[in-house]
């Protein structure tokens, strides 16, 4: 497989994070778990994921005012977002964050595995 990088996955809830993390790792993507809004941030400024896959609701603040910090500062707009929450995002903040999409929880994994190797693809 081509180097895609990696996808940066911020979830908090660990079946979530297994499941999406665990299908992505067998499709040949490095994959790396963050599980709070510092967590995420850390893992950014050491090197830009390929793809953030980001959950709204996180234990130490709002997944949606970390990315707005972050593409103020860090994150270029040349990296996706897919937000994957069970709290809606609204167009204008998608617009407004650079979200290129919103998957609702609960959700299909073939159907999320769709739209992610929509952004970085994965050359086998």
């Amino acid at each position: 497989m081509a180097d895609h990088g990696y996808i940066l996955l911020v979830e908090d809830d660990q079946t979530v994070a297994s499941l999406v993390q665990s299908t992505l790792q067998d499709r040949g993507y490095r994959v790396i778990e963050a599980t709070t809004c510092l967590d995420a941030f850390v893992h950014i400024t050491k090197e830009q994921p390929s793809l953030l896959l980001l959950d709204i609701s996180l234990p130490d603040g709002n997944g949606l005012s970390l990315l707005s910090d972050l593409r103020e500062g860090i994150l270029t707009e040349t990296v996706p977002v897919i937000v994957i929450s069970s709290m809606p995002v609204s167009r204008s903040d998608m617009r407004r964050l650079g979200i290129q999409k919103y998957v609702a929880k609960p959700f299909s994994v073939p159907g999320l595995m769709l739209v992610v190797e929509s952004y970085v693809g994965n050359e086998d």
